[in-house]
């Protein structure tokens, strides 16, 4: 509690949130986002890369049904992440690799698609988490799977440097401000 207080009064002091006796408004939440993405620190979460024979396209899909089915599992979360994320969310950058964070056991995954584990030119990457709130807000598409929240994309992609830094952009204009009313 004496943490979340310290965060509270932080967010108040820089007058990202105001509060009220509703609780917390956010007031200004693309200052907030450009702090978040200053501090983030995306070499936290452990990468694994693989080596599949599947084209991305093809990839993709059969990924997003192995999404759905671990997610059925306890303890298990998995999504789309970064690029992959962001081709869903507000599609600007193509890539050649599939971005996927997972948390749980992965070798069901790994057998079922026949992945091997490379040290370079991989075509799928996978995270473990250092936090699970990287699936927070998290959205189901129609043709399958989950991929990361527009904040959390935003966040990995800017994270990325080069053509990351223009595919959040892309996503804070075409999705993250529209949610927040133009802000």
């Amino acid at each position: 509690l004496g943490h979340v207080h310290k965060v509270v009064q932080a967010l108040r002091d820089e007058e990202y949130v105001q509060q009220s006796g509703e609780g917390l408004r956010l007031r200004k939440p693309e200052p907030l986002l450009r702090e978040w993405a200053r501090n983030y620190r995306f070499e936290r979460n452990r990468a694994r890369r693989f080596f599949s024979l599947l084209r991305s396209g093809p990839l993709e899909a059969k990924l997003a049904e192995v999404i759905n089915e671990v997610e059925s599992q306890p303890h298990c979360e998995a999504a789309f992440a970064s690029f992959t994320a962001a081709g869903r969310i507000a599609p600007y950058v193509r890539q050649n690799r599939v971005w996927l964070y997972l948390q749980g056991d992965f070798s069901p995954v790994s057998q079922r698609l026949e992945l091997k584990e490379v040290p370079s030119g991989e075509n799928v990457v996978v995270w473990e988490p250092y936090d699970e709130g990287v699936f927070y807000q998290g959205e189901r598409y129609p043709d399958g799977g989950i991929a990361t929240g527009a904040v959390q994309t935003y966040l990995d992609v800017n994270a990325s440097g080069g053509q990351g830094n223009e595919a959040a952009e892309k996503i804070l204009e075409r999705v993250l401000r529209q949610k927040w009313g133009g802000a």
